[in-house]
């Protein structure tokens, strides 16, 4: 932890164990001000499984896994991009299509 010159405060490299209520004091020779604030740390979203290199035979079908860890308290919503352009689907008849039992934006 750092305090920097304007007064705030600099945590690096924080943990679960820095998660709780900050408070930040001033004074002077007029007097005192105070505020606080609370820290909630989440586990970072990171890829498990992801999708690699797949091979596959012409007019079959192939599922693209993309498995994640993620914080419990946070939505997960999942994006699809092909060739760097986002994935819409339902515009291209059944060719990409959504698996799965979450509620995912694909």
């Amino acid at each position: 932890m750092m305090v920097l010159d304007n007064g705030s405060l600099r945590l690096s490299n924080v943990t679960k164990m820095d998660a709780g209520i900050y408070t930040c004091v001033a004074r002077n020779q007029f007097g005192v001000a105070s505020s606080s604030g609370s820290l909630l740390v989440k586990e970072a979203t990171t890829i498990t499984s992801p999708a690699g290199h797949l091979d596959v035979t012409v007019g079959e079908s192939i599922v693209l896994p993309c498995q994640v860890s993620h914080d419990p308290t946070l939505d997960l919503k999942f994006t699809w991009f092909f060739n760097e352009q986002v994935i819409q689907f339902g515009s291209h008849g059944a060719y990409f299509e959504k698996v799965g039992g979450v509620s995912l934006s694909l």
